[in-house]
C-alpha cells in the first residue's frame, strides 16, 4: 500500500475526466485497490447473502470482479463524493451524473497502454493475477496505465451503452499501444455479449478486412466458401500484392529482433522457406511489421497463471479447445437490449469499411429513458442459459449476408488466440 490506508489520498477531491477513454487506471492504482480489498475481506466486513436468508463472510477466495464494484467501488464512491457535483470540480462539466472509480484515485486524465476486456463474473483474484503476470511479461511500470471499464464508470449511461459508434470503447482501443483478453478458469468472458463486442473492435482492423476480401477472392476462384481457402494462400497472395509497400531499407521495429525477422521475410518472398519455421510464424510476423494504427497491437490472451504462449501457461490445448468450440451467437448478458444491439453491430458494421448506425437499434425501443426490446417473438432454439433464443437475433444468424459477419468473427477470434500462442512461443 506504500504507506497509505485506503487506495484514494485523504482529503482528495474527486478528479473531473471529461474523456472517459482518458481513464486507464495505472498498475499502482490497482495494486493499492487489490491490498484494500484483501485487507476487508481479512476483517469479515464483506459478506453476501446465503440460500437460507443470511449472510456469509466473503474470503479473498471467493469475492468476484462483480461484487468488489457493488460492495466496495460504488459505495466507496457514493461516500468520498457526496454532494459534490461534476459541475463543481474543474472547468470543464461532464455529461455524466456519477463519478468513476478513476476520478477517485487519480490526479488528472491518464491515458491508456493496455486496453483489457474481462468478464466481471471472474473471480477477482484471478483478475488481479491477470494484471500481475500482464505486468510482469510486458515489463509495465507502476505508473503505466490500463483501461478497464469498471473503473473508467460506476454505472455507464443508456447513452454510452446504445451509442456504440461513440462508444468509450473505441476511443480507449485506439489510445491503446495494446489488448489484453483476460481469461478465467472457466472461459466465462467468451459467453458475454459485451466482451464479444470488444472482441469485436479488436479483430476488425484493415489488415483483417483486407485479408477477408482476400480469402472471397480465392473462394470465387477456386469454387469454395472463403472459410476454406487456406491460409497460406492468402498470405502469399498479400506479400506478392503488398510486396511494394514494404519499405527496401530502415525495417521496422519488433520485439523479436527486426532486422533478422526482416531478412528473414525477403528469403520468405524470395522462395527460400525454412520448412521448420510454422507458417503461423509467418503470419505473426507480417503483422508485427504493420504500420497502419490500430494493426500495430497485439492481442495478448492473460490467465491467473500467466500470458498464453509463456512458460507459466502450459494449457495451450485446453485454449485450442475452448477457441474452437466457441460460438460468439450463444453468448448472453443481463440485459437483453444491450444483447441485442451487440448482435446487430457484429451483423450490420463488423468489418465494414463505413459503419452505419441506422440499423443498430433494430428490434429496440426506449421507455422512459431506458432501453428494451420492441419484439420478443421466439424460436424453438435454446441459448446458454436455455431459454428460447428470440426470433430476431434467430434471423440475424441464419440470414445469409448476416450469418456470415459472426462465422467471420468467430474465425477471427480463432485465429489471433492463434497469433498469440504463437508470438509468445516463439
Amino acid at each position: 500500500m506504500h504507506g497509505k490506508l485506503t487506495p484514494w489520498a485523504l482529503g482528495k477531491l474527486p478528479t473531473t475526466i471529461p474523456d472517459p477513454a482518458s481513464r486507464g487506471i495505472s498498475l499502482l492504482q490497482i495494486q493499492e485497490l487489490s491490498a484494500f480489498v484483501q485487507r476487508l475481506c481479512k476483517t469479515g466486513v464483506l459478506r453476501r447473502a446465503d440460500q437460507l436468508g443470511g449472510s456469509e463472510w466473503l474470503h479473498w477466495e471467493d469475492i468476484s470482479v462483480r461484487e468488489t464494484a457493488n460492495l466496495i467501488l460504488k459505495p466507496a464512491i457514493k461516500y468520498l463524493a457526496a454532494g459534490i457535483s461534476k459541475s463543481q470540480v474543474g472547468d470543464r462539466c461532464s455529461a455524466e451524473q456519477t463519478w468513476s472509480w478513476v476520478e477517485l484515485v487519480a490526479y488528472g486524465p491518464q491515458d491508456p497502454k493496455i486496453f483489457v476486456s474481462f468478464s466481471k463474473y471472474c473471480a477477482f483474484r484471478d483478475f488481479i493475477g491477470n494484471v500481475n503476470h500482464l505486468a510482469d511479461d510486458q515489463g509495465l511500470t507502476l505508473r503505466d496505465n490500463m483501461w478497464i471499464g469498471m473503473f473508467a464508470f460506476e454505472v455507464p449511461s443508456p447513452s454510452q451503452v446504445f451509442d456504440l459508434l461513440n462508444s468509450p470503447s473505441f476511443s480507449a482501443f485506439s489510445k491503446s499501444e495494446a489488448t489484453a483478453l483476460f481469461l478465467d478458469k472457466h472461459a466465462s468472458i467468451l459467453e458475454r455479449s459485451w466482451c464479444i463486442f470488444e472482441m469485436a473492435i479488436i479483430t476488425d482492423t484493415t489488415t483483417s478486412r483486407r485479408r477477408w476480401k482476400l480469402r472471397e477472392e480465392i473462394g470465387n476462384l477456386q469454387g469454395c466458401s472463403m472459410f476454406d481457402v487456406e491460409d497460406e494462400n492468402v498470405l502469399q497472395i498479400e506479400i506478392e500484392r503488398h510486396k511494394e509497400d514494404r519499405p527496401s531499407s530502415d525495417p521496422p521495429q519488433s520485439e523479436k529482433g527486426p532486422k533478422e525477422v526482416w531478412d528473414w521475410l525477403n528469403s520468405e518472398m524470395a522462395g527460400g522457406s525454412d520448412s521448420t519455421v510454422p507458417r503461423q510464424q509467418l503470419r505473426e510476423r507480417i503483422r508485427s511489421m504493420q504500420h497502419e494504427g490500430v494493426n500495430a497491437k497485439p492481442l495478448l490472451l492473460c490467465t491467473p497463471d500467466g500470458l498464453v504462449g509463456t512458460r507459466r501457461a502450459t494449457s495451450v490445448p485446453v485454449l485450442h479447445a475452448i477457441l474452437h468450440s466457441f460460438c460468439c451467437t450463444k453468448c448472453d448478458s443481463d440485459n437483453e437490449a444491450e444483447r441485442r444491439l451487440v448482435m446487430n453491430y457484429i451483423a450490420q458494421c463488423y468489418c465494414e469499411e463505413d459503419k452505419s448506425s441506422a440499423n443498430l437499434l433494430d428490434g429496440i425501443r426506449t421507455s422512459h429513458g431506458d432501453y428494451e426490446l420492441a419484439s420478443v417473438e421466439t424460436v424453438s432454439e435454446l441459448r446458454l442459459d436455455g431459454s428460447p433464443e428470440y426470433q430476431h437475433e434467430h434471423w440475424l444468424f441464419t440470414e445469409d449476408k448476416t450469418s456470415l459477419k459472426f462465422k467471420m468473427l468467430e474465425h477471427s477470434i480463432r485465429q489471433e488466440g492463434s497469433f498469440c500462442v504463437v508470438y509468445h512461443s516463439y
